[in-house]
């Protein structure tokens, strides 16, 4: 984890972050993070703690390891990985607020209800799918595209391997994200992308 290691090597981060704690103030980190970092800095000593599955390993013999998406002990919020990172952040946002206002923020994006709760997907009518090789994937994106949507459904199909294309129905490649204003380039224009076929095309669009 090349990120987490950059982040451990930069002495203005570590003399931040401990000056930070040593106020009392809230920190936090998700995926290796809370082993390769926060630990190696002596920020976890005593306190439970959870990181990348993998990585668990490398947590100091101060650091109490626990297995859950997110942990809150006092002032550290530690979580897992990508597909905790929303949950991650709403656990940020009780403790930098109240309850209330994780709830208020976690109701449009749909989360778990909290955390190792099951959720459900429900087919109809299902069909066998046939793709001819690496998945070919249309994701067209217009100005206004929710960020969460378009970015976590453009990173976790390339990262199955599909080929996806991203295509602006703009007049130009930058797209201006929703709620946040987030310029996103896309690869190609979409009368260029009219000229390909597709195996799925998907649209990400939010309007809470």
């Amino acid at each position: 984890m090349p990120g987490s290691t950059n982040l451990r090597e930069c002495k203005v981060l570590e003399k931040m972050v401990k000056m930070h704690a040593e106020k009392g103030e809230l920190y936090g980190a998700i995926c290796a993070a809370p082993a390769v970092t926060l630990a190696h800095w002596g920020m976890l000593k005593g306190l439970k703690a959870t990181c990348y599955p993998s990585f668990m390993e490398k947590f100091t013999a101060e650091v109490i390891p626990v297995n859950s998406r997110v942990v809150v002990d006092r002032n550290v919020v530690t979580s897992q990985g990508p597909g905790t990172a929303i949950e991650f952040a709403l656990a940020l946002v009780e403790q930098l607020y109240d309850k209330e206002k994780m709830e208020e923020v976690a109701g449009p994006l749909y989360v778990r209800p909290q955390h190792g709760a099951e959720y459900t997907s429900e087919e109809l009518n299902s069909v066998e799918w046939k793709c001819s090789g690496t998945p070919q994937v249309l994701v067209p994106v217009a100005n206004g595209s929710e960020e969460i949507e378009a970015l976590n459904l453009i990173d976790v199909l390339r990262r199955a391997g599909a080929n996806v294309t991203v295509a602006s129905v703009e007049d130009t490649l930058q797209i201006v994200t929703r709620r946040h204003k987030f310029n996103l380039i896309a690869d190609m224009m979409l009368d260029e992308a009219a000229k390909m076929e597709f195996d799925l095309i998907v649209m990400p669009v939010h309007n809470c």
